[in-house]
């Protein structure tokens, strides 16, 4: 990886605040390995999320919809059983596009009342977001509080051979995100993966032919660390 490929991507840790996410990622933040960090507003304490905004990096509201799925609090949680809650639930009505704007609005207010300032930029637990009625959800309301940045990919998603039901389930739904992100005022990177859909992490992924990439990554896991470790330049390197 040269400095000037390592300066097109945008590393994003998510779910800040749960498990052991805090130390990982401040440890890998101070070594230069993270761009941006994406913090769970119910779960993230005030001095951990002090001690992130010294670091002056953009910190990133991560919506979530937990208490509506009764899931997503395991790391390992099955793909299968998170997409039957979500269909049974949305079924069922209780993921209406109404009960979901509010739980969202709740959380972006509770962010700006807890620590004075808006996020940088918003994007979702699991990326449920790319399911298109939550898209323009989540857009509408970068656009009223005017949160500048989202997680989208304004012109790709990138997939990988790992976890191909994921990917591919995003990818579905990523040209009617696309084709609402178009109507908002909202920035984005060109592309977006996820490191855990490549096998051999950063070393299978290919840039776009411009632009950035905002790669998501969850530190915490062993084998994740290690990539970021082993294969990821700081964004300060010289080599």
């Amino acid at each position: 990886m040269t400095k000037e490929q390592r300066g097109r991507l945008v590393i994003t840790a998510d779910d800040y605040g749960i498990r052991e996410t805090v130390p990982i990622t401040l440890e890998l933040v101070g070594q230069g390995k993270i761009d941006r960090v994406a913090v769970l507003i119910r779960e993230v304490s005030d001095g951990d999320w002090q001690k992130l905004r010294a670091t002056g990096l953009p910190i990133d509201l991560h919506l979530d919809l937990r208490g509506l799925l009764t899931s997503g609090d395991e790391i390992d949680e099955g793909v299968f059983g998170r997409l039957w809650s979500f269909l049974f639930r949305l079924l069922a009505g209780r993921l209406s596009e109404r009960r979901v704007e509010h739980v969202w609005r709740e959380q972006i207010m509770l962010y700006r009342e807890r620590f004075g300032c808006l996020p940088d930029g918003l994007n979702s637990h699991e990326n449920i977001h790319f399911y298109p009625p939550f898209c323009r959800i989540m857009l509408r309301l970068a656009d009223e509080y005017r949160v500048r940045f989202v997680r989208l990919g304004s012109q790709a998603l990138l997939r990988g051979g790992e976890k191909g039901l994921v990917s591919g389930i995003l990818s579905l739904l990523h040209g009617r995100c696309r084709r609402l992100f178009g109507r908002g005022s909202s920035q984005s990177t060109i592309s977006i993966t996820s490191l855990d859909w490549h096998r051999h992490g950063f070393d299978d992924i290919r840039l776009p032919a411009s632009g950035q990439l905002e790669v998501i990554v969850h530190p915490e896991r062993g084998e994740e660390y290690q990539m970021l470790q082993e294969q990821l330049l700081s964004r300060t390197s010289d080599s």
